[in-house]
């Protein structure tokens, strides 16, 4: 997602935007209806201290996963994270039942 696609979903009607990195700009100008996504504890602190506490864990599963959630839950608080990339049938429970998720998103639920 760049912010020219948040421009025109914005202009299209859309209510709520989600990246699976850090857009400045949208960050910059502290933008509500959009969800930022990060991979690591640095990108994590830094949306942290800019006024966003959802964020989006992308890629989820080569980036620590659940562990790695499970890890920085008492050093990073007050964050809700949705993670995405590589989660199915088989793990998102191990995702959903942690304290700092909020909610999952996977295109592979059916496997």
């Amino acid at each position: 997602m760049s912010e020219k696609d948040y421009i025109k979903g914005k202009e299209a009607g859309f209510n709520f935007f989600v990246s699976p990195g850090i857009v400045m700009n949208l960050v910059k100008n502290k933008v509500t209806n959009y969800i930022p996504g990060g991979e690591t504890v640095s990108e994590f602190l830094f949306l942290l201290d800019n006024g966003y506490n959802t964020i989006k864990f992308f890629p989820s599963n080569i980036a620590g996963g659940e562990k790695k959630l499970i890890s920085i839950e008492n050093i990073i608080k007050n964050v809700n994270f949705i993670p995405t990339g590589g989660i199915n049938l088989k793990n998102y429970m191990d995702f959903i039942s942690l304290k700092n998720v909020l909610c999952i998103g996977t295109s592979n639920f059916d496997r």
